[in-house]
């Protein structure tokens, strides 16, 4: 057999593999798309159609751009039948969204539960909490009270969530998205972090979705200040606690870069997280979504849409480098 045709066959029977799928949430390009119904509104379209245009039409941008799914926090008074239509339409998976309070009525559950059925999407993450008490500007420090507050209220939220669900006859899950103090060693409970608690509490049955910047730097000055007895992983501690615990963040990862001498997040392979050490630990877990996000693209003079094309300009090119398909 010729060199060549020895190649050929190897690359023939060469594994493929499978990069995570990748997402983007919508609060990336919050402002973008506030600024675009504003200015619809103002026209003279109404508030409800000027909402659905901007909506489809940020879908429309992202798939083009090569995302695969999408994530959001408000569904713009979209209807879930014509939401699931247009991502149908452009290939895109809807993504389970974030809610930051589910202090709901009876009545508000059951709305948002069939909504979720109606649309397609498997569940929904509370999007982070505090402990009890506290607040973001709480300018004193996280004690190991606060921490062990936090597991037992977190624990019980979770827990009324879950018999709501349980209640309403759906098949949906409820899963939990971190910011910083999620990975604080509690010495109570031996060095575990409360997501790693969580997870053990719910055997699992929680999905976890770890914000990787937030583990590896806090993202705000002010948040700095309290955060004792926090210490930012930095990219290598992240890479240290995924090798150990990433069987907890098989289905959804938040990826976020930051720039550390800042604290301001950016665009993915813009900061000073190692992607091309993280990604293929995260990989060899078994992720499937990666679902990128940027508080505050305008820090680095981009709208949310310029900094996601960033981005997936940046993965792309990532996964040809770790041999992964798209």
């Amino acid at each position: 057999m010729s060199s060549a045709s020895a190649l050929a066959q190897e690359a023939e029977t060469a594994e493929v593999v499978q990069g995570p799928k990748v997402g983007i949430i919508l609060y990336t390009m919050r402002n973008d798309m506030a600024a675009a119904i504003e200015e619809k509104v103002a026209a003279g379209t109404a508030e409800a159609d000027a909402q659905k245009e901007v909506l489809f039409d940020a879908m429309e941008r992202i798939a083009e751009m090569g995302y695969q799914g999408v994530q959001m926090t408000t569904f713009y008074s979209v209807p879930a039948a014509e939401l699931k239509a247009k991502a149908d339409e452009l290939g895109l998976t809807l993504l389970p969204p974030h809610w930051a309070n589910a202090n709901w009525t009876d009545e508000e559950w059951t709305t948002n539960l069939q909504y979720l059925v109606d649309a397609g999407i498997p569940g929904l993450f509370l999007a982070s909490s505090q402990a009890p008490g506290r607040d973001w500007w709480t300018t004193t420090p996280m004690t190991q009270k606060d921490l062990d507050a936090w597991v037992v209220s977190l624990s019980d939220t979770l827990t009324a969530m879950q018999a709501q669900i349980e209640k309403s006859g759906y098949d949906l899950f409820v899963g939990y998205h971190s910011h910083c103090f999620e990975v604080v060693p509690i010495e109570s409970y031996g060095g575990k972090c409360l997501m790693d608690v969580i997870y053990d509490s719910f055997n699992g049955t929680v999905p976890l979705e770890l914000d990787l910047a937030w583990a590896t730097w806090p993202n705000s000055p002010t948040t700095v200040e309290v955060m004792d007895p926090y210490q930012p992983m930095l990219s290598d501690g992240l890479a240290a606690y995924l090798k150990t615990h990433g069987n907890q963040f098989t289905e959804y990862l938040h990826l976020k870069d930051v720039d550390f001498e800042t604290g301001e997040p950016t665009a993915i392979g813009q900061g000073d997280l190692e992607w091309n050490e993280l990604l293929p630990i995260v990989q060899s877990f078994g992720t499937e979504w990666l679902i990128v996000e940027n508080d505050r693209p305008e820090s680095f003079n981009r709208d949310g849409f310029q900094d996601a094309q960033v981005t997936i300009n940046y993965l792309k090119d990532l996964y040809q480098t770790l041999g992964w398909t798209w």
